[in-house]
């Protein structure tokens, strides 16, 4: 899957290389690495300046820790036993191709594979 294209219930592992341009996807109910959780847009046109990593990192974080991790999981992220990361905009895929989208991705505490959807899960 190109990591463009994922969606929120998609489930997939990161290539070993690190390379998260494509994605392995995976049947949720197969051992995985990640699950999408929420997407949504850094504020700014196709005109505004890229913010920052730091920015751009925070505004992620803001987000995929409140309550769109809430929603989709049906408890907070501090109450969560799952972790929560998230694939960011850079500078680069900010400016050549208007990237604007953070996808917000659930991870399980100690690396080990999920086994199942989060969405829902209460835990």
């Amino acid at each position: 899957i190109n990591v463009f294209d994922l969606e929120v219930g998609d489930c997939f592992d990161v290539p070993s290389d690190g390379n998260i341009t494509d994605v392995e996807g995976i049947p949720c109910d197969e051992p995985h690495d990640n699950e999408v959780f929420a997407t949504f847009d850094i504020a700014g046109g196709p005109d505004a300046p890229f913010p920052g990593e730091d920015a751009v990192r925070q505004e992620a974080e803001s987000q995929c820790a409140g309550a769109l991790f809430t929603d989709y999981v049906g408890v907070s992220y501090n109450e969560s036993v799952f972790n929560a990361t998230s694939i960011n905009p850079t500078q680069e895929t900010w400016e050549q191709v208007d990237d604007r989208e953070v996808i917000c991705v659930a991870q399980s505490p100690d690396d080990s594979p999920l086994t199942s959807s989060v969405q829902g899960a209460n835990r």
